[in-house]
């Protein structure tokens, strides 16, 4: 009766190595997110339109007042990609390879440290997430039970693209 085998360590040297095929479809699949993710940050605000001048504000029991001095902006809705003026926060967003004791991996997002409060939301802000809808447009799942974030990588998510992904 014809029967097969599993070699375990061929396996685990294929998910593992970092210059196999393996690695070669994850940093695709990572490059389609990071692409997601700043055409999302293209589109243009829909909420409110501020105009150069004097505002004040009363949120969270407190008054707030500042001037505009800079050119029009109209914000983006909460649950909607942040509206860009300066463009800044898309050309950050980029990804990364690691490799980490579970195997190969990748971290999408930007350096910049404002990045995680626009996607998480902060008590006075609700999130404008832009790196998870991305994940989910290409099927990538972020499971509850992983960190989204790891210390010393603000605004940044870790994720394996083969755990869901279509």
């Amino acid at each position: 009766m014809p029967g097969f085998t599993i070699n375990q360590a061929g396996l685990e040297e294929l998910f593992n190595d970092p210059f196999g095929p393996v690695a070669e479809i994850m940093e695709r699949a990572a490059y389609q997110v990071e692409t997601e993710a700043k055409r999302s940050l293209l589109k243009a605000g829909t909420y409110h339109r501020y105009e150069p001048g004097h505002y004040r504000l009363f949120k969270a029991g407190k008054w707030y007042a500042w001037t505009k001095t800079t050119p029009t902006h109209t914000s983006s809705q909460p649950g909607t990609p942040p509206a860009s003026d300066t463009g800044t926060l898309m050309v950050s967003v980029s990804h990364t390879m690691v490799q980490t004791d579970d195997g190969i991996g990748a971290e999408i997002g930007s350096p910049l440290a404002y990045s995680l409060y626009v996607e998480l939301g902060t008590r006075l802000m609700q999130p404008r997430p832009f790196l998870r809808p991305a994940l989910y447009t290409l099927g990538v799942v972020i499971h509850e039970d992983l960190p989204e974030t790891y210390p010393g990588t603000p605004g940044r998510l870790h994720f394996t693209p083969l755990v869901g992904h279509k």
